[in-house]
């Protein structure tokens, strides 16, 4: 199938970077199977220099995915931003009981796709990495 013809929602590339910019100054971000941003940059990364490629973009991004159903139009024309929060979900499976979950179980994901692309990619949160550069920041500044 398609993208274009999986759910999705469209938001413009600086309205999804400010999303991101506003989920944290100092998170860590990884992208999965998207050449353009990955050609930009060095993943994972913090969010500072996420938005930067993708304002250097600067092309619709198409988030994807079921939920995206009862709330997409017909083309993916409805304003994504509103509902990005919503639209993140966890990489833990919830139906895993009595399990010791990994560390990255937490972070959260989007599936996205440039508009009139057929290329789907991830969006992943990195909380291991955020927090190694946050230990990181906090020894430099204590020495």
């Amino acid at each position: 199938m398609s993208v274009k013809d999986k759910p999705h929602f469209e938001v413009a590339a600086d309205e999804f970077a400010e999303w991101l910019e506003r989920q944290g100054p100092d998170l860590w971000w990884n992208v999965d199977g998207d050449p353009i941003l990955t050609g930009l940059l060095s993943v994972p990364c913090p969010v500072d220099e996420l938005v930067t490629g993708i304002r250097r973009v600067n092309r619709p991004l198409w988030i994807i995915g079921d939920t995206c159903s009862s709330l997409a139009t017909t083309h993916g024309e409805t304003n994504a931003s509103a509902v990005l929060d919503n639209m993140a979900r966890r990489l833990e499976d919830d139906s895993v009981v009595g399990t010791t979950k990994p560390p990255w179980a937490g972070d959260r994901f989007l599936v996205l796709a440039w508009k009139d692309t057929d290329n789907e990619w991830l969006l992943v949160e990195d909380q291991e990495s955020t927090a190694l550069a946050r230990a990181e920041s906090q020894k430099q500044a204590g020495t």
